[in-house]
């Protein structure tokens, strides 16, 4: 008698889903890596620029200078906002797929807590089973012995 668990294809589903959400995670891990990197990066280029151009309004001490790198400081202003808020938008894309995915693992393992009550009653049927054949192998051989 070989065991056969009537939710087996739901439980290959489960797995794959399982593992779709895996890799969902781990993608959207890495752009959120990726845009944090991007951060780091202009916000060293912003205290980098703002240093150089401190150094020269200290050496040429014009207001000139300001006028020529104000739009510049406003443009990598506003690039540190958007990276900013792109890394917001994939924090919470990470915590939703991070929540998709703790959903997949408990649903398999819903499943297979079925598949593994199912394999005990499977086991205890069988039990019973070879008891019952034992009980009547004996049973027969007393009789045997009577006659």
């Amino acid at each position: 008698m070989k065991f056969k668990f009537s939710l087996e294809s739901l439980l290959r589903l489960r797995l794959q889903l399982e593992e779709q959400k895996e890799i969902e995670y781990g993608q959207i891990l890495q752009k959120l890596q990726e845009a944090k990197e991007r951060l780091h990066h202009i916000e060293e280029e912003q205290k980098k620029s703002f240093e150089h151009w401190r150094e020269k309004v200290e050496r040429q001490g014009t207001v000139s200078l300001w006028k020529e790198y104000q739009p510049y400081l406003q443009k990598v202003k506003r690039e540190l906002e958007e990276s900013q808020r792109c890394c917001s938008k994939l924090e919470i894309e990470v915590e939703n797929k991070r929540q998709d995915l703790l959903e997949a693992v408990r649903q398999r393992k819903t499943i297979e807590s079925l598949k593994e009550k199912d394999f005990e009653a499977f086991q205890k049927e069988v039990q019973r089973q070879e008891q019952k054949v034992v009980d009547e192998l004996v049973t027969f051989q007393y009789y045997n012995r009577q006659i």
